[in-house]
């Protein structure tokens, strides 16, 4: 079996996470959202959009491999960067490959006014290195369809929370 990543591990985490980052704020902005972005493991929030000057959506984003789960530390981050003050009068969005990948963890976010959003894949930089490999399951390339099928579901939570 090949070396599983392509590239060196720390380097892989953050291409793979900044992709699907990078991907949802191209959305928000052909949306007319102006959008701000941070580097991976900044931690802060991923994605912050705005509508006419206002801070209406907050995104952290999980790009996962089936197989990966939320640990407590994650967890706690993710939680402490959604329920900071400075958001209360903004929408808090997690956007997640699969729901295994939080389940384990469900239990922390009740009652914390958290949106969640899940893709149902992992937008994958490196699939090719993956494709004849068991490790592709749930991938998909990071191409125009893949990026479409994100766009379909990130504007289906949109227009049904009214930010759009």
């Amino acid at each position: 079996m090949p070396y599983p990543y392509p590239v060196e591990r720390m380097e892989y985490n953050k291409v793979v996470g900044k992709t699907r980052v990078e991907n949802i704020a191209n959305i928000l902005e052909h949306l007319g959202f102006a959008v701000i972005i941070k580097e991976p493991e900044n931690h802060d929030i991923d994605v912050w959009a705005y509508r006419d000057d206002s801070l209406i959506l907050v995104i952290e984003v999980l790009n996962w491999r089936k197989r990966d789960y939320l640990d407590f530390t994650r967890t706690m981050a993710i939680i402490k960067n959604l329920t900071n003050s400075k958001y209360d009068n903004s929408r808090k969005l997690l956007v997640f490959s699969f729901l295994q990948n939080i389940r384990n963890r469900l239990s922390f976010f009740n009652g914390l006014n958290i949106d969640f959003l899940e893709l149902g894949f992992q937008t994958q930089p490196y699939y090719t290195h993956y494709v004849n490999s068991p490790l592709a399951s749930g991938m998909k390339p990071n191409n125009l369809t893949t990026r479409i099928l994100v766009r379909r579901k990130l504007l289906s939570y949109l227009v049904g929370t009214d930010l759009l």
